[in-house]
């Protein structure tokens, strides 16, 4: 089959949820099918096949119908950077009008929508919207949108139980009970939970930042004033991160923090460590708790729940991810497997 995948997200590093989950699901595509991936931004990546195209924001290019048009795809996936937003759809809807097949628009995040969104949607629609959440999928289905359910996925190759050992090469105790996070050290992801974790003593907390889109200045401080280990850099390796640690703590409450099934989670949950954190998005419902998932519903729960998720170890948490694997996205989206 001849896939176009076309992302503004496909731009290295890839130390982030939105560009690790495109960049992911190409790869996964590109094993099944013959692929076509471009992108308007960065200088394209050659080595994966991944090309980049002049054309502006809203993807209206002579040069970027050319190239699709020669190519003659049979599915379309668009994976934008900002998920199911207004401008999502115009660019869904130019690639669908290029290739001449319905286009799959990729949301992993909700959006709200104004009185224009609401009005233009629905006449925009060009195939089916796939969701991770329910959060984003039923405003969406008001609109008149043919979601579809997107399960989790996650690199379960890559992302799998490591050695301890691997605290030498950071720096990090190597006697210490060491709780992980992983992501943007902003605001809206409650970040200042892992300060109040370290303050309370017996455990190291480790945080590593997302470089996407940089880090609030005041919390990298706080979270050093306060004992957290701050690794601000992007890592190639961040798999070790991980396979180092005894426990990941994911703190976001607000659905602007993440996409609704973090993958940081799952990266946690296929090194097989346990993981405490706020009921956020689609995890209660896809992992309930117990088996080294923990779920913290106010910040007076943390203590306990860490040291329940220190008694009960080992976890087996790597377990309930093994399922859910790229390849079987991609041939949900390309409708070769069924729900």
């Amino acid at each position: 089959m001849r896939v176009l995948y076309f992302s503004e997200a496909l731009v290295p590093p890839f130390d982030e949820g939105i560009k690790k989950a495109s960049w992911h699901l190409l790869r996964a595509v590109q094993g099944q099918h013959e692929a076509l991936a471009l992108t308007n931004r960065g200088p394209g990546i050659l080595e994966a096949g991944v090309r980049r195209v002049q054309a502006n924001r809203l993807l209206a290019s002579l040069s970027l119908w050319r190239q699709v048009r020669a190519f003659r795809p049979e599915r379309v996936i668009y994976f934008p950077t900002a998920c199911a937003t207004l401008f999502s759809f115009i660019r869904a809807r130019l690639l669908s009008l290029y290739a001449g097949v319905p286009a799959n628009l990729i949301a992993l995040q909700p959006r709200r929508y104004g009185r224009l969104a609401r009005r233009l949607i629905p006449l925009l629609r060009s195939g089916p919207v796939w969701a991770q959440g329910h959060a984003t999928a039923e405003p969406l289905r008001q609109l008149g949108c043919d979601v579809r359910m997107l399960p989790p996925a996650v690199d379960g190759e890559t992302f799998r139980p490591g050695d301890p050992a691997l605290r030498a090469k950071y720096g990090i105790p190597s006697d210490e009970f060491v709780i992980l996070h992983v992501g943007h050290i902003l605001r809206n992801r409650n970040v200042p939970v892992l300060a109040d974790v370290q303050r309370r003593g017996g455990v190291q907390v480790v945080a590593v930042g997302s470089t996407a889109f940089g880090a609030d200045a005041g919390l990298v401080q706080t979270l050093r004033d306060a004992g957290v280990i701050v690794i601000d850099r992007y890592l190639e390796r961040v798999e070790q991160m991980y396979q180092l640690a005894d426990c990941y703590l994911f703190p976001v409450r607000s659905l602007a923090g993440s996409i609704e099934v973090p993958l940081s989670v799952l990266e946690a949950m296929a090194c097989n460590l346990p993981v405490v954190s706020t009921p956020f998005g689609e995890l209660p419902l896809l992992f309930p708790e117990g088996q080294g998932v923990y779920y913290c519903r106010d910040e007076a729960e943390w203590p306990a729940a860490i040291e329940r998720a220190r008694r009960e170890m080992p976890a087996n948490t790597r377990a309930r991810v093994e399922p859910y694997t790229w390849a079987a996205v991609a041939r949900r989206i390309l409708g070769e497997e069924r729900p």
